[in-house]
């Protein structure tokens, strides 16, 4: 056979690609060679992230997985992965607190979780601060508690976790919770008094709670030696005794009766194959895509908002629930004997009910973000809760009762909110509100507006006070120009003039004592809210124009209207401390709860 010959410039391009190859398998080969490093520090951050076991590396599949990738890389033992996130979570924790350090303005918020397989209680602490124009959310503790929750211990644990972040009380601006007495004088012991903000959430989900008939106690009031909750929550509501015990406990309330004759159907649905198969079958009949039919949704008694979700999911599917009910009572298919559905003026009250629940439910949904600033949406959102409730028109007696019952807890609850000023102050300094977030249809608001300008005003003064006097020892610190005195004599009125205004100019005020500034920005017509949902990007482009109030702006627009990101951060620690590693120490599953609320910023800078 006659052979063909490769051009030689193709031989040296093979060999060169050759070369390259294996002196890339070479980095991996190496331990500590930077590619060696790069996949170790994505491996610890998949096990982080994706709440994997620590052992994970040394399972078969993995090893398979990662040997038909790359041969050359050797995957750690349990023992060496231990060691290298403890180390990286060291790494990321400094850079955290210098951040944090260097933040003028930082707030926390804080809640209490009970592991619901090894009954140990943590506390949660999440840290918000402004980093150009982002505001950076972390997880920073999950700290073990070993003694009685009170307020003294609470106490000491947030000192301790403040003191190991950096974090200076002195610059901490509001510390959320969710209002339980022994937290709440734990930060007021520690931060102060006027620094502790109370979950708006939280009393949403009471005021919703009372309103259908629930009892709620808030997570950081349930004591230590007290009954673990239980662990899975549906199918202890979802019993028949305490279904039934519902019952009893409803007798003569109209409004829990309908809600329990609800929960029974949807119950039904939920332990009835036949029924729940039924259900499916006729909702595909009528053309619904099978990815698109629905299934009933469990009330579950600790959140106000799945009683909403169980019964706009139970109207919805009021005609198929029906057919399902008159059939298998008919045929007598199901095991157990199908339960009585709702007649039509039931019907018409729930429909009334789901109506009432459902400013309270975007209520909540509104002010629970995360990433963005939440404190000062608060005032406009129950001014928005009060409007939207008194929207709807009830033709029941319970749709009627119900509707001031919701109007009555309100004001009872937070009538005063505009008068808090840390709530008024960060909406007023919000682009997309200033004055028009408060409520105008009250008489007071005049009073409270004024209230909350003449507060912001003293700290925008403040501020103003202290860059003319950095001004002044900046300028102070210069060299004098060389003296010529003719010069002097000629100029001497005009620098004189000079420095009589620029002293009024750095204190002058309009009519009612309001800095300039602060009018000028208040003068500004409102950003559109829709086009601007994250205020501290609102501010970016005016930032220099009123610098002032800007800072001050920087201060309040941090600060969480509700313990929301405190409460995921132990959702998270759920998913972390799962029974398969029940094993973990309370120190590491503070380690990743924080390493996964980290970004890649942090992990791959």
């Amino acid at each position: 056979m006659k052979m063909t010959h490769l051009h030689p410039q193709i031989v040296r391009r093979t060999f060169r690609y050759f070369i390259l190859h294996v002196a890339n398998n070479m980095l991996f080969i190496l331990a500590g060679g930077h590619k060696d490093a790069e996949c170790t520090n994505s491996l610890i951050y998949m096990l982080a992230v994706d709440n994997m076991p620590l052992r994970s590396p040394e399972k078969k599949g993995m090893k398979r997985f990662v040997k038909s990738l790359q041969p050359a890389f050797q995957l750690p033992s349990e023992t060496v992965t231990t060691r290298l996130l403890e180390e990286k979570y060291e790494v990321m924790r400094r850079r955290v607190s210098d951040w944090i350090a260097v933040a003028p303005n930082v707030s926390l918020t804080s809640d209490i979780w009970t592991h619901k397989y090894t009954l140990k209680s943590y506390l949660g602490v999440t840290v918000h601060f402004q980093k150009g124009n982002e505001l950076k959310t972390l997880e920073i503790s999950a700290r073990h508690l070993t003694q009685r929750k009170d307020a003294d211990y609470l106490a000491q644990v947030l000192t301790e976790i403040c003191a190991e972040w950096k974090i200076d009380i002195a610059r901490v601006r509001g510390v959320t919770t969710d209002g339980g007495a022994n937290i709440r004088l734990a930060v007021r012991n520690v931060f102060g008094p006027e620094k502790h903000v109370t979950c708006l959430a939280h009393v949403l989900n009471l005021i919703g709670q009372k309103v259908i008939g629930n009892r709620h106690t808030l997570p950081s009031e349930v004591e230590l030696d007290a009954a673990a909750p239980p662990a899975v929550e549906v199918e202890l509501e979802d019993g028949d005794f305490h279904v039934e015990a519902e019952e009893r406990e409803a007798t003569g309330n109209a409004l829990r009766m309908i809600i329990v004759k609800t929960k029974k159907v949807v119950r039904f649905f939920k332990q009835s194959k036949v029924a729940s198969t039924k259900l499916f079958d006729l909702q595909v009949a009528d053309g619904v895509p099978p990815n698109k039919c629905l299934k009933h949704i469990q009330e579950v008694r600790t959140r106000f908002n799945s009683c909403f979700d169980m019964c706009e999911r139970y109207l919805t599917l009021a005609p198929y629930t029906a057919r399902v009910i008159f059939e298998l009572q008919r045929t007598r298919a199901s095991r157990s004997p199908p339960p009585e559905v709702l007649t039509a003026v039931e019907e018409t009250t729930l429909m009334e009910i789901r109506d009432l629940l459902a400013p309270l439910a975007r209520a909540t949904a509104e002010i629970s973000g995360e990433k963005l600033c939440t404190i000062s949406k608060s005032i406009p959102v129950v001014r928005n809760l009060v409007r939207n409730v008194k929207k709807v028109v009830p033709t029941t007696s319970v749709g009627t009762t119900m509707q001031r019952h919701i109007l009555d807890l309100v004001k009872e609850k937070l009538a005063n909110i505009e008068d808090v000023r840390m709530y008024a102050a960060a909406t007023l300094l919000d682009p997309r509100f200033k004055k028009l977030g408060f409520n105008q249809e009250e008489v007071t608001a005049p009073r409270r507006v004024a209230n909350a300008v003449n507060f912001v005003g003293g700290l925008v003064k403040a501020k103003m006070a202290e860059a003319a006097n950095a001004e002044q020892e900046a300028r102070a610190a210069l060299p004098a120009p060389p003296s010529n005195p003719a010069e002097d004599d000629f100029w001497g009125d005009h620098d004189m003039e000079v420095e009589r205004h620029s002293a009024l100019q750095s204190n002058q005020d309009v009519a009612g004592g309001i800095p300039v500034q602060l009018r000028q920005y208040l003068d500004r017509p409102v950003v559109d809210r829709r086009a601007n949902p994250d205020p501290l990007l609102a501010w970016a482009s005016a930032k220099s124009e009123y610098k002032a109030v800007y800072d001050v702006a920087s201060a309040y627009l941090i600060i969480m209207g509700t313990s929301i990101p405190s409460e995921r951060l132990f959702s998270h620690a759920g998913l972390i401390a799962t029974p398969i590693k029940s094993r973990m120490s309370p120190k590491h599953i503070e380690m990743l709860v924080f390493l996964q609320s980290c970004d890649d910023e942090l992990w791959f800078p």
